[in-house]
């Protein structure tokens, strides 16, 4: 890996502004507009705005500094006034990005403790009967009690080291649960694969085929079968 002539150098952000509105590399002998992937470099406090040629060219790579806090890829998208700011104040530019960033990261802290909440206090897609499906907890060993008698499941561990356990419900409808749970699970799999059901705890499935197309694609394996041939017995079977 190149060494960057300068161990105190960051990568601080990876910005882009509109094409009419160019700003000027700042590497001595440069001064061409840039507009996408602006490197904002902070050198022993100093902060030093490159175009990507010219921010290779000077450490030795296009990756030599590792990721950007903030941005990343060709940039995020300045307004107009954040433009300005990074031409004539880009530490306060910085301190916009900084907030920004901790204001998503608060709203997404947020959103998962009402998931962990809506999963605690959830009720039953279904009112258990008056007679308890224990023998089909004992034949199968599914633990959702809304799970279809008899039916088979399918198990995906996936290559990130979550797994997905396809099961269907007693109304028919397919649903993907995360198994064992995890947090982010909702966000985990495209919507095109499952909406999320924070009452039961998965994803709710569309298109079956499309579905199952997609996590073989990225599991290590995929198999079929009862929930005690797929899994192994539950912690509640004797």
């Amino acid at each position: 890996m190149t060494q960057s002539p300068n161990p105190n150098a960051r990568l601080v952000a990876i910005l882009q502004v509109e094409k009419e509105a160019r700003v000027q590399c700042q590497e001595p002998g440069c001064a061409h507009g840039v507009y996408r992937a602006i490197h904002v470099i902070d050198e022993n406090g100093k902060l030093t705005v490159l175009g990507s040629t010219c921010f290779a060219k000077r450490f030795g790579g296009a990756n030599a500094l590792g990721k950007a806090k903030f941005g990343g890829g060709s940039g995020r998208l300045l307004t107009p006034s954040e433009r300005e700011l990074l031409r004539g104040n880009t530490a306060a530019l910085l301190d916009l990005l900084e907030k920004e960033q901790q204001m998503h990261a608060q709203i997404m802290q947020e959103k998962v403790r009402a998931l962990h909440a809506a999963f605690h206090n959830r009720k039953p897609l279904v009112e258990p009967s008056a007679r308890p499906y224990r023998d089909d907890a004992q034949r199968f060993g599914i633990p959702w009690t809304w799970a279809k008698p008899l039916s088979s499941i399918a198990y995906f561990p996936m290559r990130d080291g979550t797994a997905w356990v396809r099961v269907q419900h007693r109304g028919g409808e397919h649903l993907l649960m995360p198994w064992p749970a995890f947090e982010g699970w909702d966000e985990a799999l495209p919507s095109s694969v499952g909406v999320a059901d924070p009452e039961l705890g998965g994803l709710r499935v569309h298109d079956l085929a499309e579905s199952i197309k997609y996590l073989k694609a990225k599991a290590r394996f995929m198999r079929v079968g009862i929930w005690r041939e797929v899994i192994g017995p539950s912690k509640t079977e004797k």
